[in-house]
């Protein structure tokens, strides 16, 4: 019931950066949590192993299972994380503010999704101070004043809507294990040459069917980049695969939200009512983030800020992704105030083609694996949704869980 929930300031729940690095601390490496591996609400990037004395002098705060990170510059760009579980060597930036919920009065996990409820974000962004580098003080993080239900319906809210957000972490992982898988197989196959090797030593390919492993020739070839398997070539980038210009994208054509994602140097930008490219692509950055690469799965809308990059028709889109994603594009960047990479500076990159049968047998292998990653992006933006429709319902009172499960159970 509402009427049992009282107002306090977040201040009385939780404690604020409880610890911090003293000399004492007995770890010689640490693993640094950085503003740069932080996301809206996910860990965007593994925390960096190094050595205590290498470590930057914002290395200070220590932090333990249960605390929930919140970034106190920019708060606007809603960079928090929960740390369910974590080794007693991790270090957070200073950046950060570690809040830690007093047992007797919250939640952790409803500590977190306290401040992850984006009213708390719009609040912190009226509490910034500083134009260049706005940010909030952990007095002003202290002083909001929060609903809080009693503990066992706190720990209720938390299980609902962390049940949502684990299912996307564990898409997230199983997504990035299977792009290790693609990004392997392309390794041995196109880099490597593991199984030309194999047969050359006269013995059978490793994890390869016959038919498959006959696609592969016995011996390599000169070229221009080395060796490589006879009968393949060496081509330009832009004679190897289709690359042209996007297009302006126009304010008529902008949505909100909608089905035809967007894309521009920086990758997606928002939803267009109509397309540009019917296929699958790959959208590269040529002005601003110049190299930058984004893959389309479906039909989509390429701005004038990116290139188009596709295989010929019929040709294998999962090579494409692996071979551009080979190429160090900061090589053929112009510009300094205004950075800009023309087709010219780079469309004479060689790469290595092998033969279509082959291409064929790779994207049937990698273009299975990336089916699975598109399910599990769609599943966890749906998750997201749902978990954001919940969320302030749930943090406000104007839906128990009782009541929410109920209407699941009359659902089914």
């Amino acid at each position: 019931m509402v009427g049992e929930w009282t107002t306090r300031k977040l201040a009385d729940c939780c404690d604020f950066n409880p610890t911090s690095l003293k000399a004492d601390w007995p770890h010689a490496r640490l693993r640094y949590i950085d503003i740069s591996s932080v996301g809206e609400g996910i860990q965007s990037e593994p925390f960096k192993l190094m050595l205590r004395t290498n470590a930057p002098s914002r290395a200070q705060r220590l932090v333990a299972s249960g605390d929930s990170l919140l970034s106190t510059v920019r708060p606007n760009r809603r960079s928090m994380l929960w740390l369910g579980s974590v080794a007693d060597n991790v270090v957070a930036s200073t950046g950060f503010a570690v809040l830690r919920a007093k047992p007797a009065a919250m939640s952790s996990r409803y500590l977190y999704y306290t401040v992850f409820n984006r009213a708390f974000t719009d609040y912190l962004v009226t509490m910034e101070k500083g134009a260049a580098y706005p940010a909030v003080s952990v007095a002003d993080i202290g002083d909001a004043e929060i609903s809080l239900p009693p503990l066992a319906e706190q720990k209720a809210i938390a299980a609902v809507l962390g049940a949502l957000d684990d299912k996307i972490e564990l898409n997230r992982r199983m997504n990035a294990t299977l792009e290790a898988m693609a990004r392997a197989l392309f390794q041995s196959w196109f880099v490597d040459f593991d199984p030309v090797r194999a047969k050359l030593d006269g013995g059978k390919p490793v994890g390869l069917d016959d038919a498959i492993a006959a696609f592969f020739p016995t011996t390599f070839q000169d070229s221009p980049l080395g060796h490589i398997p006879k009968g393949w070539e060496v081509r330009p980038l832009a004679d190897a695969f289709d690359i042209k210009d996007g297009a302006t994208f126009r304010k008529e054509d902008r949505l909100d939200t909608g089905s035809i994602i967007a894309f521009g140097a920086n990758g997606p930008v928002g939803f267009s009512t109509r397309a540009n490219v019917s296929e699958p692509c790959i959208a590269l950055g040529k002005i601003g983030s110049c190299g930058s690469l984004h893959r389309s799965w479906n039909s989509c809308w390429v701005t004038n800020n990116a290139f188009i990059v596709q295989p010929p028709r019929g040709g294998s889109l999962e090579f494409l992704w692996r071979t551009l994603c080979t190429i160090d594009f900061s090589q053929f960047i112009g510009g300094s105030a205004n950075p800009y990479m023309p087709l010219k500076n780079f469309g004479h990159t060689p790469v290595v083609m092998p033969p279509e049968t082959l291409l064929n047998a790779y994207q049937e292998r990698a273009g299975s694996l990336a089916a699975k990653i598109v399910a599990n992006d769609v599943q966890s933006r749906t998750l997201a949704t749902l978990r954001d429709t919940l969320l302030p319902k749930l943090l406000s009172g104007e839906l128990s869980v009782a009541s929410l499960e109920s209407k699941l159970e009359a659902a089914q």
